[in-house]
């Protein structure tokens, strides 16, 4: 697993690949593998998620310059989401020419217009706002907790 990882991370730095299809490519790890990657012990880390109270488990893999989160802490599980940001990005994951830590306006320019959406992440106190695009059976959600998207992150999962 590690060896198709180590491609995996090359063919993201290839210019031929398209950043969203590389992304999309990590639902694939899981999470026994991505502690393997990790060089921090995230073997308890978790993290909040928009519109749920719970806590998922998660593991950054830095090589790879992104989160993965998973349903549950099972070694077998596979990823729910796959989380950005403009911080750790050393993949250039993308959509398009639109990156995390856009804010709303650079992203509705590069990807279309849509509405922005008003939501919550952990608890209906914490305010989060959202835009979504559904492309290639992938939902891409640029999330800030700025009405105006700056320093936005995006999570990727599956439709």
């Amino acid at each position: 697993m590690a060896k198709q990882m180590q491609q995996t991370s090359e063919q993201i730095q290839s210019k031929e690949s398209t950043n969203n299809a590389a992304a999309t490519s990590f639902f694939n790890i899981k999470r026994r593998d991505a502690l393997k990657l990790s060089k921090t012990d995230s073997s308890a880390d978790t993290i909040a998620i928009m519109e749920s109270h719970m806590v998922f488990p998660c593991v950054f893999v830095e090589t790879l310059g992104v989160t993965v989160i998973y349903p549950d802490f099972s070694e077998d599980s596979v990823p729910i989401y796959i989380l950005v940001n403009s911080d750790t990005n050393s993949s250039k994951i993308s959509v398009g020419d639109a990156m995390p830590g856009m804010n709303f306006v650079e992203i509705k320019r590069i990807l279309g217009e849509k509405e922005m959406k008003k939501t919550w992440t952990s608890s209906e106190e914490i305010t989060t706002y959202a835009l979504e695009y559904i492309i290639n059976g992938y939902k891409f959600s640029f999330q800030s907790d700025q009405e105006d998207g700056e320093a936005s992150e995006l999570y990727i999962s599956e439709l």
